[in-house]
């Protein structure tokens, strides 16, 4: 039977159960760093990567931790909730390109009424709906106009796909396409960083930055001293002739 409304918590799907090093991290706040992450999750065992997602400066509210065993990650996933910079986060396994499932459909174009009552009843007769979710503002609350059908069964997705051009939701016609969530995914070509040194470390190699251009701006302004003082020294000089300075004085023959 068709499940319409929020998700199965109840049921394990293939995707929940993916097991690796790697952790998605969703709910960031803008503040949030990568070495809070890392001083955070660093209590669960030893990180090997911590990364927050950006778009130029801006933080896209996600970001992964990776650690060295796939036993330190699960026991990070499994303490929570996890709060960091006075926000709960949302931590789960990210799922490697190459695993990710085709069970779930984006679906666009979706009218502002629409629900996602409406949008799991529509699309409940392809095949068991686990989750259906419409995008909304953050601030008015208002649909965005898109969201997300997850099924049981990658089959349904194919059948859906199949009548493409004849979805209508609410009499209006919507374009529904395969979805992978980006959040979904862990790079799986990234290669393993270092890992990064403590923020004390940071903060001592940062002040020895700072002392070290000190020591460069004194010399420079000591170096700039000294040519002024030797460039008064040559005018003090200069204007010292020019006051011996004594035109000269010619006998001239007298007139006759």
């Amino acid at each position: 039977r068709s499940h319409f409304g929020s998700s199965v918590a109840e049921t394990p799907f293939p995707y929940t159960r993916v097991m690796s090093t790697k952790l998605f991290l969703g709910g960031l706040t803008p503040s949030t760093t990568r070495w809070m992450l890392e001083e955070y999750f660093g209590q669960f065992g030893c990180v090997a990567e911590a990364m927050v997602a950006y778009q130029g400066v801006q933080s896209r509210g996600f970001g992964f931790v990776n650690y060295y065993t796939i036993a330190e990650a699960e026991r990070a996933c499994s303490c929570g909730p996890h709060v960091i910079d006075g926000r709960v986060v949302d931590v789960k396994f990210a799922v490697p390109k190459d695993e990710v499932q085709s069970n779930k459909v984006f679906v666009g174009g979706l009218p502002h009424e629409c629900t996602t009552d409406a949008l799991s009843e529509y699309f409940g007769m392809y095949g068991t709906v686990v989750d259906a979710t419409i995008q909304r503002d953050r601030r008015t609350n208002r649909s965005r106009g898109f969201g997300f059908v997850r099924f049981l069964r990658n089959s349904s997705v194919e059948l859906v796909m199949k009548h493409y051009d004849k979805h209508a939701i609410q009499g209006k016609w919507v374009d529904v396409k395969r979805a992978v969530p980006e959040a979904d995914i862990a790079p799986t070509s990234e290669p393993l960083r270092a890992p990064t040194p403590p923020r004390a470390q940071v903060a001592v190699a940062y002040h020895e930055v700072l002392a070290m251009q000190a020591a460069l701006s004194g010399l420079a302004a000591q170096e700039l001293a000294l040519r002024q003082a030797a460039a008064a020294a040559q005018m003090m000089a200069e204007l010292q002739v020019a006051a011996s300075w004594r035109a000269p004085v010619f006998d001239l023959p007298s007139p006759t």
